[in-house]
């Protein structure tokens, strides 16, 4: 189903009745992301969301950052008319989930982040993304870069694993950059809402250090660490995460 929120068209799905639960997907992803979870969770009215940019739902009309995702998610809250929600993020959703808690606490009563994103840690691939987001366009016009500038680009973000989704799309592109310059870790420390931190043992993508950093962070969370599984562990160990979360909820 769609509905209007600040101009933009957002597809959405619902399932169930009872206490409000927000699922928010990670970059390239979109609602469907959640399918192998939605009715296992059906005492709760679940309500997954393309987030702007993805999925079915519109494009923003300029680049946004983290916060501008959050306060996206608080008009959306308030056009269903949803005052408070458990709330989950996966990956990007979870940075998305991060900055809504701390700009609007009383909208969540409990917060659950799965592998997500937020923690920037020094390593080759960030560093490049970050020198990338600061020098923008500049860096593309490099006299050894701009012969084979399709090339280039094509390699650097297949590398960050974004891939041709950004080469396609100029806002996008330019609001990776900006939600990817971001950390979090002081965010974090804000939070004081029941929290929850799923997190992959063997996740390549947001590496296991980074949840240890968030469960730091976070003084009222709990970590709980799915074995044998990468940056989808409520898909790749479906029983075992609905577990955790059931517990937690």
């Amino acid at each position: 189903m769609f509905v209007l929120v600040n101009n933009l068209k957002i597809n959405y799905e619902e399932i169930g009745n009872g206490e409000p639960l927000i699922l928010l997907h990670g970059w390239k992803n979109d609602l469907m992301v959640w399918n192998s979870i939605t009715l296992t969770l059906g005492s709760y009215r679940v309500i997954a969301i393309d987030l702007p940019g993805f999925g079915k739902s519109d494009f923003p009309s300029r680049p946004w950052a983290v916060k501008d995702y959050a306060e996206f998610l608080k008009a959306f809250l308030d056009k269903i008319e949803i005052s408070k929600t458990n709330l989950i993020g996966h990956s990007f959703g979870g940075r998305v989930a991060i900055k809504f808690s701390v700009l609007f606490p009383e909208k969540v009563s409990k917060l659950v982040l799965i592998d997500s994103g937020g923690i920037r840690l020094k390593s080759v691939k960030k560093i490049l993304a970050l020198i990338l987001a600061k020098l923008g366009k500049i860096f593309w016009q490099l006299p050894f870069l701009r012969k084979k500038i399709n090339v280039v680009r094509r390699s650097f973000y297949k590398a960050l694993q974004v891939g041709d989704y950004l080469e396609n799309n100029s806002v996008m592109k330019d609001t990776f950059l900006k939600i990817i310059e971001e950390d979090l870790r002081e965010e974090a420390k804000k939070i004081k809402i029941p929290t929850l931190i799923v997190w992959g043992e063997k996740d390549l993508i947001t590496i296991l250090k980074e949840a240890e950093i968030l469960n730091k962070c976070i003084s009222d969370s709990r970590l709980g660490i799915v074995k044998n599984s990468g940056h989808w562990p409520f898909i790749e160990k479906k029983e075992e995460f609905i577990k955790i979360l059931k517990n937690f909820l």
